[in-house]
């Protein structure tokens, strides 16, 4: 399980153990862990449109010096 923390350029990843996860959300309500994974999903959308957005420029980027030559 990967937890995210953080937003943009400072987030930080941590993996936790199956045991480690039910500890964290284990002492939430039923409301609270609906909100905690609502949260995640959206941190996970997040980073992965980023990686996303890095991959697009990267090839307009080589697409750009490819023409050059």
């Amino acid at each position: 399980m990967i937890i995210f923390f953080g937003n943009n350029k400072k987030d930080k990843d941590v993996r936790l153990t199956d045991k480690q996860y039910k500890d964290l959300v284990g002492g939430m309500s039923r409301k609270e862990r609906k909100e905690f994974e609502r949260h995640q999903d959206q941190l996970r959308r997040d980073r992965e449109d980023d990686k996303f957005d890095v991959a697009i420029a990267k090839i307009a980027l080589f697409t750009v010096n490819f023409t050059l030559f």
